[in-house]
């Protein structure tokens, strides 16, 4: 999860199956991979985000792994229905998110 800005305590999760890694300019989220747990059929790569805080991406076996301390871009695709879930700063509360936008010219 991490924080969503404007949002004083609310975070995003997301399933690391639901995340994507794309090039280091794009996407909704921005960190640096940490390392990856290659695992046979899928790969675990781990991620800080620019906040801090840490996501898994699990991603296909073979696909390309990005190295050691490399920007990342983080991306999830809302075609099957929200993938991300917002939290309010409420314990239990839970709101879904259609879509979540980066700030221009900033990163999250």
């Amino acid at each position: 999860a991490s924080h969503v800005p404007g949002r004083s305590g609310a975070r995003i999760g997301i399933r690391p199956e639901h995340l994507h890694l794309v090039g280091a300019d794009a996407g909704k989220l921005r960190g640096q991979a940490q390392y990856a747990e290659l695992l046979g059929a899928e790969t675990l790569v781990h991620v800080r985000l620019s906040d801090g805080d840490m996501v898994t991406v699990r991603q296909d076996g073979t696909e390309a792994l990005p190295g050691e301390g490399e920007a990342v871009g983080l991306d999830w695709l809302d075609a099957e229905g929200p993938q991300a879930r917002l939290a309010a700063p409420s314990p239990g509360e839970l709101l879904e998110l259609a879509r979540i936008a980066a700030p221009s010219g900033g990163e999250r």
